[in-house]
Formats: C-alpha cells, sequence, structure tokens
C-alpha cells in the first residue's frame, strides 16, 4: 500500500491465522484494486479494510472520486474476473460497482476455517495511514459507516 503512491488509510489485518491461501487472496484483492485506482481515479482516497466475519475474511476497498483524469489505459476487467475466480474458488464471493459519491467500492468475501487463539480474539483491529506526502482526505466516520454497510449488503448477496 505504500508504493501504491496512494493516499490510503488501513483499518484492520488479516488473521495470521487464516492460512496463506486466504492471506495471499486478500493480498491480491488489495493489489488489483489499487492498481485500478491509479488507473481510472489518480489523486483519489482509498481505504482499505479488513473484518473478520464468522469463519470469513472481509476484504473491502473503496475509493473517493479521483481528483485528476483517467489514464486511459485500456481495460480487459480480466484483473476483476480473476479475483472473483479466486474468491469463488473457496465458496466466498466478490462485487464491486459505483458508490453513491462517485466513487467505487471492492467487497470479497474469503471463507477460512477459524483456529483463533484467546490472544489473537482480544487483539484490537490495526488502523494505519498511507499518505504520498499530503495531508490525508481519508473519509471519517460517515466514510466507514458507509463501507460497514456496503460490507453486510455484499454480505446478504
Amino acid at each position: 500500500m505504500a508504493d501504491s503512491g496512494l493516499d490510503v488509510t488501513l483499518t484492520g489485518e488479516v488473521p495470521r491465522d487464516a492460512g496463506p491461501a486466504v492471506q495471499r487472496a486478500a493480498y491480491r484483492t488489495v493489489q488489483e484494486a489499487l492498481t485500478n485506482v491509479r488507473k481510472h481515479a489518480p489523486g483519489s482516497a482509498v481505504e482499505v479494510a479488513f473484518h473478520q466475519s464468522g469463519t470469513a475474511v472481509e476484504v473491502t476497498v473503496a475509493n473517493t472520486v479521483g481528483r485528476h483524469p483517467a489514464l486511459g489505459l485500456p481495460s480487459a476487467r480480466h484483473g476483476l474476473i480473476g479475483l472473483r475466480e479466486r474468491a469463488e474458488q473457496p465458496g466466498g464471493a466478490l462485487s464491486h460497482g459505483p458508490t453513491p459519491d462517485g466513487g467505487c467500492l471492492l467487497h470479497a468475501r474469503l471463507p477460512w476455517a477459524a483456529r483463533r487463539t484467546a490472544r489473537s480474539a482480544r487483539r484490537p483491529p490495526r488502523r494505519e495511514r498511507f499518505s504520498p506526502g499530503r495531508p490525508g482526505t481519508g473519509g471519517g466516520a460517515a466514510r466507514m459507516a458507509q463501507l460497514r454497510d456496503c460490507g453486510r449488503a455484499a454480505r446478504r448477496m
């Protein structure tokens, strides 16, 4: 995220005991989402959130409207197709689309076999801020509420 050159806010983390396949799928999901933001909405603020929901890891990536014109690079949407296949293979799901404020939201549900320890259950979510040198524009409480609502709607799909 730090190398993306985007203004990214991170909330939560993938549980360490989620297993390498889920960790890799979460990494690839965020990587593809950030690539899409750089390509289609340069200059936008991005929020990445990880949340554990029962026996699944929820990955949400939301961005605001870009402040610069899109790069105009061709897109065959193969990246999103690959992410959907990666999420669906173990029984998960991927959804994406525009937000009411003109940004974009990508949500992945990645199932895993929970082996939580008492220590990992008590650990509070990690919150980090990555910014390429300009003050953050990262959304605040209202934006996080919107992310939670979108995640709930995606889980009902």
